[in-house]
């Protein structure tokens, strides 16, 4: 980029923060904002160029117009699938320590993948987000089929139910982190007005909701559905015909579940 080739040579406040706002048209919220960041941060004084000073303020401006603009997305699983599976977000690795915590994007389609430890595509999902959007992707991993058909129900009734404790489990832990946010954010703002040093636990409160909502969903529906098949599982219907069997969760911007057939 023309402005950033600029700024290596001269790093002038003025150089970067043209730099952000081409950015910015092209749709790169991310480096965008961490453009505006850098500049807002640059030293100046009195002595210090008008227009560099200028460049300094606007920038503060920019970034805390900008920031709730930036899409958050958040990808949780379950914590026995922590330490072998491999998450990647339109092909990049995420890393380990951003697992369940929302990670700043650009606008606009995205996919998830998760691996398991063999290699081995076990969940994906396209998302697309706008401006402004957070979205929260419980990656539900899959169990292998072809198992005997009473074997396979009572095998999906089980996973039915560790999945939905999974997700209850992530709804709660996920509820009670964000009502402490909620908490913060209660002694910092006032009439729904809250300061910049508030926008961490806003992001945090925001995105830990969501997940709360997916993660009790998806465990409503897995222990539901896991009970069923559990309860049914030796019920035969002579007269059916043989039909493959298999489980799919899904997973909606505010609701859950898993589907299957038997």
């Amino acid at each position: 980029h023309l402005f950033h080739r600029a700024y290596q040579v001269v790093p002038a406040p003025t150089l970067a923060i043209r730099e952000a706002d081409a950015l910015v048209k092209l749709g790169r919220l991310v480096e965008a904002r961490e453009t505006y960041s850098r500049v807002s941060q640059s030293r100046v004084d009195d002595e210090s160029p008008a227009a560099f000073r200028l460049a300094v303020k606007r920038a503060a401006v920019e970034l805390r117009n900008l920031d709730p603009l930036v899409p958050r997305l958040t990808v949780t699983l379950h914590p026995d699938d922590l330490a072998t599976a491999r998450v990647l977000v339109d092909g990049k690795v995420m890393d380990v320590a951003e697992y369940g915590r929302a990670q700043r994007i650009d606008p606009g389609k995205h996919h998830v993948e998760v691996f398991d430890g063999t290699g081995r595509l076990v969940f994906e999902r396209s998302v697309e987000l706008a401006k402004g959007d957070h979205e929260a992707v419980v990656a539900v991993l899959e169990e292998p089929p072809n198992l005997p058909r009473s074997s396979t129900q009572q095998t999906i009734g089980w996973t039915s139910l560790a999945v939905g404790g999974a997700g209850a489990a992530i709804g709660i832990t996920t509820g009670l982190l964000a009502a402490q946010h909620r908490g913060n954010l209660e002694e910092q703002c006032t009439n729904d007005v809250c300061p910049p040093s508030a926008q961490g636990d806003l992001d945090a409160y925001r995105s830990l909701r969501s997940a709360s909502f997916v993660g009790y969903g998806v465990g409503l529906a897995g222990l539901g559905l896991g009970a069923t098949l559990l309860l049914t599982s030796g019920v035969e219907d002579a007269g059916a015909k043989s039909e493959s069997a298999g489980i799919r969760p899904w997973i909606g911007p505010r609701s859950a579940g898993l589907g299957g057939r038997f």
